[in-house]
C-alpha cells in the first residue's frame, strides 16, 4: 500500500513538472519575440536561445552553431566615447624610412633590455634592500614602487630605479604577475607592499606620499589599483602609468605580430579576444578613488606615452580619469625605450615623477609635451 501511494505521488509530481515546463516554455517564447539583439539586425530565420552567463545575455544560433559576443556592441560604444579624446594625442603615422630609422636607433635599447632582464635582476634586489634601510632612516622621502610590463623581469626596471633615486624617490620593485586576473594581481601587489612596510618599519603609512609607476601592462595594474581603497591607505598617493593600454589594443600591426612571437598579446587584443574586451569595459567603468588631499584617495594619475612607440600608440594610452597626459617626443621613445632600457627616457620619466610627487614646476622638464 505504501509503495503504491509513493508511486502515484511520483507520477503526479512528474505531470505537474511537465505542465510547469510547458508554461515556462511559452513565456520564454513570448519574451523572445520582444527582444531586439543589439549591434545587428534581428535574424528571423531562426529562433535564438537566450542564456545567462555572469549576467551577460548571449545570443546563440544553434542551427548554425554560432554564438554572439555581447561585449562587442558595448565595446564599440566605449571606443566611440573615447574617440575624440584619443584623437587629441594621436601621432602621425611614420613613413617607411622613419620606421627604419627608429628601428636602427632602437637596437642598442633592445640590447640593453636583454641585459636588464637577466643581469639586472640582482641589481633590483639590491635596490629593494637599500630602499628598506633608507626608508627606516629617512621616512620623509617618498618611495617609488616600480612594476615592469609583459614579458619582462623585475630587472628591466633597475635603470628607472637609479634615475628615481637621483631625485630622492627611493625605488622598490614589484614582481610581475601579468597573467593573473587583475584582481588577483592587485591582491599580490598589496601583499608585497605590506611586507615592505613591515620591513621598513613604517609606523603610519596613510600619511606617506609615495608613487606607483608601471610600464605597459604594469601601467594597467597601476591604474586598476587606483580603484581600491587599500592603495592610498598604504601610502601610495600618485599613479604614473607609462605606455598603458587601459582600453586594450588592436594587435594588427607588424610590430604586434613580431612581438607576439615572444609574448602573448591576446590578453590585450580587443579585436580578437572576448576577455580583452571584458577587461577594457571593466577598466572603463572602474572609477579610481581620488582625493587631492590624499586622505581619502589618490592625489594624481598621470599617463605617459612615447611618440615613437610602435606597440602602444599614444592614442591607445588615453585614460579618461587621468589628471595629465604626456607624450614624449624623443627619437628613442619606443616601447623598449620607455620600458626602462634607455637612460635618456628614464631621466624624462623620473623628471615627470618628481614633478608629480614634489610638485616641481614644468620648466624643469623639457622633453615631453
Amino acid at each position: 500500500m505504501i509503495i503504491a501511494t509513493l508511486f502515484l505521488r511520483a507520477i503526479d509530481a512528474a505531470v505537474r513538472k511537465a505542465e510547469r515546463s510547458r508554461k515556462e516554455s511559452g513565456n520564454i517564447k513570448k519574451a523572445l519575440s520582444e527582444i531586439k539583439e543589439p549591434g545587428r539586425k534581428y535574424n528571423e530565420s531562426f529562433s535564438p536561445y537566450v542564456t545567462s552567463r555572469n549576467g551577460n545575455v548571449i545570443y546563440a544560433d544553434f542551427k548554425k552553431g554560432k554564438g554572439y559576443d555581447p561585449t562587442i556592441p558595448a565595446f564599440n560604444n566605449l571606443e566611440k566615447a573615447v574617440a575624440k579624446e584619443r584623437s587629441k594625442i594621436e601621432q602621425p603615422s611614420p613613413s617607411l624610412p622613419q620606421r627604419i630609422s627608429t628601428a636602427m636607433r632602437n637596437l642598442p635599447t633592445m640590447a640593453s633590455n636583454a641585459f636588464n632582464n637577466t643581469l639586472g635582476y640582482p641589481i633590483v634586489l639590491s635596490q629593494n634592500y637599500r630602499t628598506e634601510g633608507r626608508t627606516r632612516k629617512h621616512p620623509e622621502e617618498p618611495v617609488g614602487y616600480i612594476k615592469v610590463g609583459l614579458g619582462q623581469t623585475m630587472g628591466a626596471g633597475w635603470k628607472t630605479g637609479r634615475a628615481f633615486r637621483k631625485r630622492h624617490i627611493n625605488p622598490y620593485h614589484l614582481p610581475p604577475e601579468h597573467y593573473r586576473p587583475p584582481h588577483e594581481q592587485h591582491r599580490h601587489e598589496v601583499r608585497h607592499i605590506q611586507k615592505f612596510i613591515k620591513k621598513a618599519k613604517i609606523v603610519d603609512p596613510e600619511k606617506r606620499n609615495d608613487l606607483y609607476t608601471g610600464h605597459s601592462s604594469g601601467g594597467n595594474a597601476a591604474i586598476y589599483a587606483a580603484g581600491d581603497h587599500s592603495l592610498y591607505k598604504l601610502g601610495i598617493k600618485h599613479i604614473q602609468a607609462v605606455a598603458p593600454t587601459p582600453y586594450g589594443i588592436r594587435a594588427d600591426r607588424l610590430s604586434h605580430k613580431l612581438m607576439g612571437t615572444v609574448v602573448d598579446l591576446s590578453v590585450d587584443d580587443v579585436s580578437k579576444s572576448k576577455i580583452a574586451r571584458e577587461n577594457a569595459l571593466k577598466m572603463y567603468h572602474r572609477v579610481p578613488l581620488k582625493d587631492p588631499t590624499g586622505k581619502h584617495g589618490i592625489k594624481s594619475i598621470h599617463i605617459i606615452a612615447g611618440a615613437k612607440d610602435g606597440l602602444v600608440s599614444p592614442r591607445e594610452t588615453y585614460y579618461k580619469h587621468a589628471d595629465k597626459q604626456y607624450v614624449i617626443r624623443h627619437p628613442k621613445s619606443t616601447h623598449f625605450g620607455t620600458s626602462g632600457s634607455n637612460n635618456e627616457i628614464n631621466e624624462i620619466i623620473a623628471d615627470l615623477a618628481a614633478m608629480q610627487v614634489y610638485g616641481h614646476k614644468k620648466k624643469e622638464y623639457r622633453r615631453a609635451a
